[in-house]
């Protein structure tokens, strides 16, 4: 995924902005309220999501996580990385929460 398509993406969810997929679907906590709860998130929920839904999910937690930190700066190779790892991780293991596997690969 390019620098920009990162930044736009993050960009879009600090902002507030949802996703137009994200409602009109059902069987998911994303897909059944406006209001949701990240920690409530596994990792089957992720699956769910239509790919640019996927992609804006994974940005969000990245900037989530990142604001946590107090971190200004993006190493894209490497949140390439932890998304790719989050969603092999999600595949095996589709009843874990999200944050805690964002969490466990986003800090190695």
């Amino acid at each position: 995924m390019n620098q920009l398509k990162w930044i736009c993406l993050s960009t879009a969810f600090l902002l507030g902005i949802p996703s137009a997929n994200v409602y009109g679907q059902s069987e998911s906590v994303i897909e059944n309220s406006p209001i949701i709860s990240i920690e409530t998130l596994n990792c089957r929920d992720l699956l769910k999501l239509k790919d640019n839904d996927q992609e804006a999910t994974l940005a969000y937690f990245h900037g989530f996580l990142r604001g946590k930190k107090n971190e200004l700066t993006i190493d894209v190779v490497k949140s390439g990385e932890v998304s790719d790892k989050v969603m092999a991780h999600c595949i095996e293991n589709s009843g874990d929460s999200l944050l805690g596997v964002f969490e466990q690969y986003f800090n190695n």
